[in-house]
């Protein structure tokens, strides 16, 4: 399954990056609270959940300008969570970045996860660092 092309590429500098709305998907605590933290230090809304499912739920209630999906969820993957993201929440014209988090490196699990219709991939621990690129407003690059 294919997603639109209109993803926008990371952005070259350091522009200054507006409040986003960000939904993070992971089944451990440890990593939810991290990013949470992190993400509402930078100035954005972070919204957590611990399931592909609960993600699902959450995007029927609100919308989200970045959702980071742990690849490795009980239950619905992070690339089965985003093969129904892109299926069942996406509209014309909406433009909904997807980053998978990852423990591992491998090319393998990096090419399931873009084939699912993620962004990209990112490995664990995450960083405010990694994250920057994303957290551009659709267009903007």
């Amino acid at each position: 399954m294919t997603h639109e092309s209109s993803v926008p590429r990371p952005p070259a500098g350091n522009e200054a990056v507006p409040r986003r709305r960000i939904l993070v998907a992971d089944d451990d605590e440890v990593n939810r609270r991290l990013a949470g933290m992190i993400l509402s230090r930078a100035g954005h809304e972070a919204t957590v959940v611990e399931s592909g499912e609960a993600a699902l739920a959450e995007l029927c209630a609100a919308s989200y300008d970045l959702i980071l999906l742990d690849v490795e969820m009980p239950g619905l993957s992070g690339p089965e969570t985003a093969e129904r993201i892109r299926r069942e929440h996406h509209a014309p014209g909406q433009c909904t970045v997807i980053v998978a988090l990852t423990a591992h490196s491998g090319h393998r699990e990096h090419a399931c996860c873009l084939e699912s219709g993620m962004d990209a991939v990112l490995v664990k621990p995450l960083s405010l660092e990694a994250l920057l690129p994303w957290l551009s407003p659709c267009g903007d690059a």
